[in-house]
């Protein structure tokens, strides 16, 4: 063999030695493609793994997180310039007290605010709740950890979730009154009646075939009726009542059509409402009882008959990633409508790409004609945007209360000019620094009485 035949004989086995891994790697990623796109054996213990890898990664970028800028619950933001009230306009403004969920300096807690930004008040959930959940061998993290869904009681007692861990009342010295372990999520409401609706979830992880084309393992979401002191009276699956009315097109069509979207969660239920006697009057679809629920990952609402556990009316296409649906006595349905798209956002800027869908917006709509009346939304002016969460409430004075919670603020809109007229940032305190607010999760506005608790004893027990 001469020279040159050696020479390129040596040249092939090098491109060979090259590409034969890069050739595996690909057939690999091929054949698992394909056993995930067609369900094959053993596709259920490839997602099991992949889940479980996404589940490892979210703790360990937790745990990691060695610094302010890399967080998950704080942004780098100089919008309030190191200020808690950006903006007021007392005549304007409705006033009242704020409580506020929050990231507070190292931990999740709940403020209640005066109509100056001032903290009046702080709940922090208590080791008791956290003790209970470490019995159980759930992982937690106390400095990482979002509480969410909460309502304020006169007393001063509070409740909240603590996310996917469970359901809590305390008292307004932060003493527990009760804890409802589970994978409780986002959302909680207290009815007329005192009694409780949460959002929680099931994890299926072995019932191939109980949802046609949902492969396990997966979230069902669930709502749950509970007792005012925490016990649990009923639970609806929200999968159950959507593949039995018929409505599977809306966790299975375009499950995959955003890159964030989850596979092992298939409706991603972000709030519940109880629908109230004056918005049923006004439509033949809604009755008195019956529970409004936001699919975040069907881009939908659905309202749901409370004896028959059945969606009876659903409404889709209005909005992306919305959340809190709220139902008015006038017969209108405000939203918080995200506008999530992956990468449109710059946070640093605070810009919208010119190819996404715009910044978030807040929408009032007749949900018959579906005929938006009122709404807000962000502009490069006034930047508005938050991909995940995001919160609102119309106020007794018609004013909108919004949570942005990735810019960890909260604002108040006067909807006749769709000016701002209350602003708060959650500032985190560093030192000198004035450039980093904490997430803000939910907020509730209550008229100023309900601080008259401040400066009373604590429950006999509670310290």
């Amino acid at each position: 063999m001469n020279f040159l035949a050696k020479a390129i004989l040596w040249i092939l086995k090098r491109v060979l030695s090259l590409l034969m891994p890069l050739a595996l790697a690909f057939l690999a990623f091929m054949v698992g493609a394909l056993i995930m796109a067609f369900e094959l054996p053993p596709h259920q213990e490839i997602r099991k793994m992949i889940i479980a890898a996404v589940s490892v990664a979210r703790w360990a970028q937790l745990e990691q997180a060695t610094s302010d800028e890399d967080h998950p619950h704080i942004i780098v933001s100089d919008a309030g310039g190191g200020k808690a009230l950006g903006r007021i306009d007392r005549d304007r403004a409705y006033g009242g007290v704020t409580m506020a969920q929050t990231f507070a300096n190292d931990r999740f807690a709940m403020l209640l605010l005066g109509e100056n930004g001032e903290r009046l008040h702080r709940w922090d959930v208590p080791d008791a709740v956290y003790e209970q959940i470490e019995a159980r061998g759930w992982k937690v993290d106390r400095g990482f950890q979002e509480i969410m869904g909460g309502h304020l009681y006169e007393s001063g007692d509070v409740l909240g979730i603590i996310y996917q861990q469970g359901l809590f009342r305390i008292d307004r010295c932060s003493g527990l009154k009760w804890f409802r372990p589970g994978l409780y999520h986002h959302d909680a409401k207290v009815a007329a009646d005192g009694s409780i609706w949460a959002l929680s979830a099931n994890y299926l992880a072995e019932q191939p075939g109980a949802y046609a084309h949902i492969a396990p393992p997966h979230y069902d979401d669930v709502v749950v009726h509970l007792s005012p002191e925490g016990e649990v009276l009923e639970e609806i699956s929200l999968l159950d009542a959507i593949y039995r009315s018929g409505y599977q097109g809306l966790v299975l069509e375009g499950k995959s059509s955003y890159p964030e979207s989850k596979q092992d969660d298939p409706a991603h239920s972000n709030d519940i409402e109880i629908v109230g006697e004056a918005f049923a009057a006004r439509h033949d679809f809604a009755n008195a009882g019956d529970l409004l629920v936001s699919l975040r990952a069907a881009d939908s609402i659905v309202l749901i008959d409370r004896g028959t556990k059945l969606v009876k009316w659903a409404l889709t296409g209005m909005f992306l990633r919305q959340h809190d649906p709220d139902l008015q006595p006038d017969g209108t349905i405000s939203i918080f409508d995200n506008r999530t798209a992956r990468g449109q956002f710059n946070k640093a800027e605070r810009t919208v790409e010119p190819q996404s869908f715009g910044y978030s917006r807040l929408l009032r709509f007749d949900p018959a004609s579906q005929r938006i009346l009122w709404q807000f939304q962000g502009s490069r002016e006034e930047p508005f945007y938050t991909s995940v969460q995001g919160d609102h409430q119309i106020l007794p004075n018609g004013n909108v209360m919004a949570v942005e919670t990735e810019a960890g603020r909260i604002i108040e809109i006067d909807p006749k000019t769709n000016e701002i007229v209350w602003e708060w940032f959650n500032v985190v305190e560093r030192g000198e620094r004035k450039d980093l607010v904490g997430r803000v999760t939910r907020a509730f506005r209550y008229d100023s009485d309900y601080a008259s608790f401040i400066g009373k004893d604590c429950p006999a027990g509670d310290g």
